[in-house]
């Protein structure tokens, strides 16, 4: 077993051009998959029990995050959520690769990827309500940063469940424009690489923990997530 092989089988070319939209994906996270895939093919772990234990590391993450006021913890969580992201891609080709898709797995992966959103912009927000941070915002008391967290994650999660609703009554026609990940301009590309959990998003709020920085990086999410939600919205309901 190869990469190449590998490459071949389990990323066809609808799937490489959804992947380019996300630069991480597509330049670190998915040739890291296809290297670390083949210790799971070769010793016959299906993909739905992969994405299982990824959903462990989501609780991990956020157990780390929500009962510890110690940065190493906080940093600790967020490993722990890198490794349910590796985790998260390598699923997906093993089970392209095995041709053992299922819709079962693909719950799954929908439950851990809506969890580790809420887990990246709820522990933002716990983190800076605890008040570690090195830039005070002066008229913003610290339980605001709770509110501001709970909301950048559902301005971010409540539209999805809509779309999938949408498609389901519709049979997936009218959102195209929402859920298509091959067609989108720079705009739309810039703005789904600052939010995505898979890159540059995570990236963003490892480093405002790292450097006392999570107030003004909840805020920022909080207002970006909420135009996104606001615009996609529009665009389904009316």
């Amino acid at each position: 077993m190869k990469i190449d092989d590998i490459k071949k089988k389990a990323m066809t070319k609808e799937k490489n051009n959804k992947d380019k939209a996300d630069i991480f994906t597509y330049y670190v996270f998915r040739p890291l998959s296809n290297v670390l895939a083949i210790p799971f093919i070769r010793l016959g772990v299906s993909a739905t029990t992969i994405t299982k234990v990824s959903v462990v590391f989501d609780f991990l993450a956020y157990l780390l995050i929500i009962f510890s006021s110690v940065k190493i913890f906080y940093i600790y969580g967020m490993i722990c959520l890198l490794i349910w992201n590796i985790l998260d891609h390598i699923d997906g080709t093993v089970a392209r690769y095995t041709n053992t898709c299922s819709k079962i797995g693909e719950l799954w992966d929908s439950v851990g990827g809506y969890f580790a959103t809420f887990i990246l912009y709820n522990s933002i927000g716990i983190i800076a309500f605890r008040g570690n941070n090195i830039i005070q915002i002066p008229n913003i008391p610290n339980y605001a940063f709770l509110l501001f967290g709970n909301l950048a994650a559902f301005f971010l999660l409540f539209p999805r469940l809509v779309m999938h609703k949408k498609e389901n009554l519709e049979n997936k026609l009218g959102v195209k424009g929402i859920s298509d990940k091959e067609n989108f301009n720079l705009t739309k590309l810039i703005v789904r690489n600052l939010i995505s959990i898979n890159g540059i998003g995570f990236v963003i709020g490892l480093c405002s923990i790292i450097f006392d920085l999570t107030n003004i990086c909840i805020i920022f999410y909080f207002f970006i997530n909420l135009i996104i939600f606001l615009g996609t919205l529009k665009k389904m309901l009316f």
